[in-house]
């Protein structure tokens, strides 16, 4: 649903740091840097969310 949205903000985000940064770089490598990142910043966040609803049981 919202993934559509997410990729054209990626994007904007993306073709502004080449901007930004003065680079000529190509923007699906960033696109899919970007992705990436959010996608083990999510999963580290379920991961944290993971342990700590599972206490201290170790």
């Amino acid at each position: 649903m919202g993934t559509l949205m997410l990729d054209t903000s990626l994007g904007r985000v993306a073709r502004e740091a080449a901007v930004a940064g003065g680079c000529a770089v190509n923007e699906g490598f960033i696109v899919e840097q970007a992705l990436a990142d959010r996608v083990s910043s999510i999963n580290n966040r379920s991961a944290g969310i993971r342990d700590a609803s599972m206490g201290s049981s170790s």
